[in-house]
């Protein structure tokens, strides 16, 4: 390509933008043949994502945390 564009410079031609874009000959993206590989994979698969645990909150100033803490104080329980 770069070949032919050297020539037609030499003979005293104009190269334009749109000289460089690439023709649109049916192709997808990158990024659309992967998702269609990905739905097709998981076709007919089973979701078992109930029986993923969920990540602990070990953050001690969380709601959460301060909550159980509150809580177990009042039970005589101390933690740390």
């Amino acid at each position: 390509k770069l070949t032919k564009q050297r020539i037609y410079i030499k003979n005293r031609g104009k190269i334009e933008a749109r000289d460089f874009k690439d023709k649109d000959r049916g192709k997808g993206s990158y990024g659309e043949y992967a998702e269609r590989i990905i739905e097709e994979a998981c076709e007919g698969a089973i979701d078992f994502s109930i029986f993923e645990r969920r990540e602990p909150v070990f953050d001690g100033s969380s709601g959460t945390q301060t909550l159980i803490r509150s809580l177990s104080m009042n039970r005589g329980i101390p933690l740390s």
